[in-house]
């Protein structure tokens, strides 16, 4: 009986020690906040299987959910995982600009390409160049991306003439495009793009950029776009950082943390090519409903390139402060994008 007893004793503990060393009980669970609606590109075809390659990594040791709406504004992504009401989330630098200075280095008009590869040379810029900074205390850095190139779009007629644009209401996103649009026209309007429909469907504004024609139809505005207006070399594009909570990084086995890492940073950009199709896509849809693409002259891309000319010398002047070589790093960068684009 003793022996029989024995038996099962050391039995259920075997049990309890499995159950405890079992992928369900070691298991992370990670939040996910995200500003843009389950219906946008984002939330549809560029996060959800980076996710599962993140999951995948650690055999499903770490497991990623994604809030179905934003757990605070655009603006607040960041403070939101920095005190732990998500675990991870993804912020545009251009509404935190004094604190995410250095990705603010897309907002410089300079030379394009694919979102993968302008995805790559800004991770690549920011692990060469930027840690100096130190941007990201109290959060892990998971990856960098932009957007497509920003173009500019009219509700009503194509954009001839800087004269024109003084005369309009130009709706753009808050910081430095707003400031570089405001050297054009008094009539700026600043919002953040997942605020445009609302805007640009009640005829408040005449054109509207700071915007990828991408999201043409993740913003449902294509309905009151007339034009996309190519701004040749006088183009920028929108940053985003992906960030998690530090302390929940650290909380991660050291195992785990080293197979995300191999799925992360510049391994992200991969993903960014749905971007680049579905831009696509979006462009030859949009046209053969009638909306109509079109290249700005020459003069009007000057006047662009000329009001945002200060946008170069400030983060130049920014990034010596943080401690950061702007010139190397600027020159990198638009290095990197020519190579990409040949």
């Amino acid at each position: 009986m003793r022996s029989a007893a024995a038996s099962l004793v050391v039995c259920a503990a075997a049990t309890v020690a499995a159950a405890m060393s079992s992928p369900a009980a070691a298991q992370t669970r990670l939040l996910f906040s995200s500003f843009t609606p389950p219906t946008h590109l984002m939330s549809q075809r560029v996060f959800p299987p980076w996710i599962k390659e993140l999951e995948a990594a650690t055999q499903g040791r770490v497991k990623i959910e994604m809030s179905p709406s934003s757990l605070a504004p655009p603006p607040g992504q960041l403070d939101l995982v920095l005190k732990g009401g998500a675990d991870m989330a993804w912020q545009f630098g251009g509404l935190v600009p004094h604190r995410l200075a250095m990705n603010q280095i897309t907002q410089i008009p300079s030379p394009t390409a694919s979102v993968e590869a302008m995805s790559r040379a800004l991770w690549r810029t920011h692990e060469k160049f930027f840690g100096p900074a130190g941007e990201y205390k109290g959060l892990k850095l998971m990856a960098l991306f932009t957007f497509g190139a920003n173009s500019f779009f009219t509700v009503r007629e194509p954009l001839n003439s800087l004269d024109q644009i003084k005369q309009m209401k130009v709706l753009t996103v808050p910081g430095s495009d707003a400031k570089a649009w405001g050297n054009l026209t008094t009539g700026v309007v600043t919002s953040p793009v997942v605020r445009y429909f609302e805007l640009v469907s009640k005829g408040t504004v005449d054109a509207y950029t700071s915007m990828a024609a991408f999201d043409i139809y993740g913003q449902n505005l294509s309905r009151n776009t007339k034009y996309i207006v190519d701004l040749k070399d006088a183009k920028n594009a929108n940053a985003f950082a992906v960030v998690m909570n530090e302390a929940k990084w650290n909380a991660i086995p050291r195992a785990d943390q080293a197979a995300l890492e191999k799925v992360m940073g510049e391994s992200f950009a991969k993903h960014m090519k749905a971007v680049d199709e579905v831009t696509d896509e979006v462009v030859r849809k949009v046209t053969a409903e009638g909306v109509q693409r079109v290249s700005a002259p020459d003069a009007v891309v000057n006047g662009v390139k000329q009001a945002y000319a200060f946008v170069e010398s400030d983060w130049l002047a920014e990034a010596t402060k943080r401690g950061v070589d702007g010139r190397a790093a600027l020159d990198f960068y638009r290095a990197q994008i020519r190579a990409a684009a040949k």
